[in-house]
């Protein structure tokens, strides 16, 4: 049978680190590695306890400054799309549009004020349109005649 952590353990485990380290320093440990995209699950073994003794510590003690981690993670997101969509190659673009419309989904939930749809305050924009290579300019020909030109 699989041994789980009790909760008390966990919290006591916290407790330990944040006396012997500080609370402030506990705090921007986790905010720290949050806010360059780590996952919780992985910090949380890092610091030996569960992820939910970490989630009831940081609601506890550090909720503010985590939410602030998110939304700087938000920023690293969307830097992490333009870079994709600048090195992306024409045989790329695939992929290249489906981590960036993966990062802006993630980066518009973490900080909806500048990088989500909607009623947006500022700072954010509301899309990114992907072009590798040459736009094709030509006609459509529909049975002989000519429908629509694109302009030189």
């Amino acid at each position: 049978m699989a041994r789980f952590p009790s909760c008390n353990n966990g919290k006591a485990k916290l407790e330990l680190i944040e006396k012997k380290e500080g609370k402030d320093w506990l705090s921007w440990h986790i905010a720290a590695r949050i806010s360059v995209g780590e996952q919780p699950l992985e910090i949380a073994r890092s610091l030996g306890v569960s992820y939910i003794d970490v989630k009831r510590w940081v609601e506890e003690n550090c909720l503010d400054l985590v939410n602030m981690a998110k939304r700087a993670h938000a920023d690293v997101l969307v830097g992490d799309v333009l870079r994709h969509v600048d090195e992306a190659q024409p045989e790329d673009v695939a992929v290249a549009r489906l981590k960036a419309e993966t990062k802006l989904k993630v980066a518009s939930k973490l900080d909806k004020q500048s990088w989500g749809d909607g009623n947006s305050v500022g700072g954010g924009f509301g899309g990114i349109t992907i072009v590798i290579g040459d736009v094709v300019k030509e006609e459509k020909v529909i049975e002989g005649e000519v429908v629509e030109r694109i302009p030189n």
